[in-house]
């Protein structure tokens, strides 16, 4: 059982963090604002909009674009630090930078995460750093009208059981890919993007007509 002490402890913690949520929610554009899902690590938040299966209407890339439009001017160049595996993060919460055999592999303005297989999935999410007032955010928008991004999946099954993946990515004209991981009937790579203006030539391939008019890409 729980000490007085102990109780009011979780309490003022619970307060805490209900408080710094509160603050945090307050900078987030107002279409995520309420819906977002808010989870707090160590040295920076993540900030996630999921796309349920009751998302009305569901979330799509002009969404995503317009968030990132307007959160411009506090996006954070995410640095690739290669030390056996690769880091990707901003410089001030990227540990891999400051060790000695450690070499710096590229940096992204915006990523693009594919990941799926085994019962889950696939799920496409665009994803960024800004810098807030609260501290260091990272926000992922997950999207529904990306599917040519995940790639091709060829397994080879025994018995029922899937015992190998031949994972083929595709590319899409961004700046980098990188492949993080597969195994039998799973994988996760990203796209990425070196700046904003780079992403939005992109997206303007994507986008078409009324959408890229009004954000402004067309």
């Amino acid at each position: 059982m729980q000490t007085l002490e102990q109780l009011q402890e979780k309490q003022s913690k619970e307060l805490a963090q209900f408080q710094s949520e509160i603050r945090l929610r307050d900078e987030l554009p107002e279409s995520i604002r309420n819906k977002a899902l808010i989870c707090f690590h160590k040295d920076h938040a993540s900030v996630m909009m999921h796309n349920h299966y009751d998302t009305k209407p569901p979330q799509k890339l002009v969404g995503a674009v317009q968030l990132i439009r307007d959160l411009e001017s506090k996006i954070v160049e995410s640095e690739h630090w290669k030390d056996g595996c690769v880091s990707v993060r901003p410089a001030q919460i990227n540990s891999s930078a400051k060790k000695e055999r450690a070499t710096m592999d590229g940096a992204s303005a915006v990523e693009i995460k594919v990941d799926g297989g085994k019962g889950y999935g696939p799920t496409v999410k665009v994803a960024f750093y800004v810098q807030l007032a609260w501290g260091l955010i990272e926000i992922s928008y997950e999207v529904t009208d990306l599917w040519k991004l995940v790639p091709r999946i060829e397994n080879k099954y025994y018995q029922g059981e899937t015992v190998s993946s031949q994972v083929y990515w595709r590319g899409f004209g961004e700046d980098q890919m990188r492949r993080w991981w597969s195994s039998p009937g799973s994988y996760s790579g990203s796209y990425y993007f070196a700046d904003l203006p780079n992403f939005y030539a992109w997206v303007s391939n994507e986008l078409t007509g009324e959408h890229a008019k009004a954000l402004q890409i067309a």
